[in-house]
């Protein structure tokens, strides 16, 4: 498949929101009343996290927003090569290793990782130019306030999503060689989740399940090629636009061309991203009427 497509992902629904967490009894509580989500590309129209799990060996990442006429700019960016990192903040759950915190109950919260996502750190890092092993987020490196980000719990590093009131495009450079031995099981993914999720993220399972099934929406995958030589990364649209119904596209621009993504999208360019792709595409019809996501005590 060379390109993933849904429409119609114009959502309505409510979901138990996260408002305590006890670090010593592990009580976790949800608010009296429900957060309701609704409009096109919900609940996606919310700040959401990019998420990758390895072995993915990350090149360049873009995430732009319209500027007008047609156009888009770059409001966050990373390369890999020259160690450019503006805007993003690289977080995992290595909670207690220099940042963030780790108890018997939540595991370990968020904290900044080190290069390599193989542990923590006290000060954000950039991430290293080569093949990463473990899961790792990336958010932007604006601060949470509940307004924005909901609960946070406490001790926890909190960043800010990736805005969703507008349309959004994120461009990715990336290979996903085989490794022997990797902290994903060989088995790389990339992925987009609420951000609301992510400020009570912690790494023991039942918490996860629990506060996942309260905050987060995912697309289910299709079977894309998988970039195994690590000298031929590919290159990948995401893009996600709140008109006609909310429509999500997910498209292989092909091999990188060894281009860095620039800091303005002209409407030209812009529209041949959103092209439909003259390769193999798979598109569903994401209409739902109503959406009601369980929340659970944990």
């Amino acid at each position: 498949v060379d390109q993933i497509i849904y429409t119609n992902i114009g959502n309505k629904g409510e979901y138990k929101e996260v408002v305590y967490m006890n670090e010593d009894t592990g009580e976790c509580r949800f608010a009296d009343a429900n957060r309701t989500f609704s409009g096109e590309t919900a609940p996606f129209n919310e700040p959401v996290t990019l998420i990758f799990r390895g072995p993915i060996h990350l090149k360049q990442l873009a995430v732009y927003t319209p500027s007008g006429a047609g156009a888009f700019s770059r409001n966050h960016y990373y390369n890999a090569a020259s160690q450019t990192s503006q805007g993003l903040t690289f977080l995992g759950n290595r909670g207690g290793e220099g940042s963030g915190v780790v108890g018997g109950h939540f595991g370990a919260s968020l904290s900044y990782i080190n290069p390599t996502a193989s542990g923590g750190s006290s000060t954000p890092q950039i991430l290293a130019n080569e093949v990463i092993a473990n899961e790792f987020l990336v958010m932007t490196d604006q601060d949470c306030d509940f307004a924005t980000c909901g609960y946070v719990r406490p001790g926890s590093i909190a960043k800010k999503g990736f805005p969703g009131t507008t349309s959004r495009i994120f461009l990715l450079e990336f290979s996903m060689p085989h490794t022997a031995s990797t902290g994903g099981g060989d088995m790389p993914a990339i992925w987009l989740e609420n951000a609301r999720v992510c400020p009570t993220r912690s790494n023991t399972a039942d918490v996860r399940a629990g506060i996942r099934a309260a905050a987060s929406g995912k697309f289910s995958r299709s079977c894309m090629p998988r970039p195994v030589d690590q000298n031929a990364p590919i290159k990948v649209a995401v893009w996600l636009d709140p008109v006609d119904g909310g429509t999500a596209s997910v498209k292989i621009l092909g091999t990188s061309d060894g281009a860095q993504f620039g800091g303005q999208l002209n409407a030209g360019e812009v529209s041949d991203l959103k092209k439909r792709s003259a390769g193999l595409v798979s598109e569903t019809d994401y209409a739902i009427a109503t959406v009601q996501t369980r929340g659970y005590q944990v």
